[in-house]
């Protein structure tokens, strides 16, 4: 499912609802997001729609940092406790190897897809589980080509 902001807000006179208007026809026409970006997040939304296990799959645009970017989001498969967790990648621009490690993008556009994951373990312990999401970013980089990366907050 691709989620797009919807057009009726357009109808309301306020100085919000043209703020929101204008956010709306931005996101869809996929205003100011690079074409190798579009197409590097729908690719990743193709392999996610086929990975085992995985639903309630997304592909959207989001505005934050001034700058209009797709995300990818999905309720992972269940971990060990039988727990499932709703995951998000955002795409994450003005990526440096000072800044960000690994996930920089390798075709010289400077971002990668970040997920925020909650959890904390003791040291040399086994770890939270990640939902999967360290296997998802290596069918990424394999069949996309796009870097991503989780990290625990």
């Amino acid at each position: 499912m691709i989620v797009r902001w919807r057009q009726p807000i357009c109808r309301f006179a306020s100085v919000l609802g043209a703020m929101l208007c204008a956010t709306a026809a931005a996101a869809d026409s996929l205003g100011g997001v690079a074409p190798g970006l579009q197409k590097d997040a729908k690719c990743i939304y193709r392999v996610l729609r086929k990975t085992p296990g995985i639903d309630q799959i997304k592909l959207g645009v989001s505005l934050s940092g001034h700058w209009f970017h797709p995300y990818v989001e999905y309720r992972a498969a269940p971990d060990q406790t039988g727990s499932r967790f709703v995951v998000r990648f955002e795409a994450v621009r003005d990526c440096t190897p000072d800044n960000l490690g690994s996930c920089c993008s390798r075709k010289g556009e400077h971002y990668c897809f970040m997920a925020w994951l909650p959890g904390i373990s003791a040291v040399g312990g086994p770890g939270p589980s990640d939902w999967g999401a360290s296997a998802i970013g290596e069918a990424w980089e394999t069949k996309c080509h796009v870097p991503s990366m989780a990290i625990f907050t």
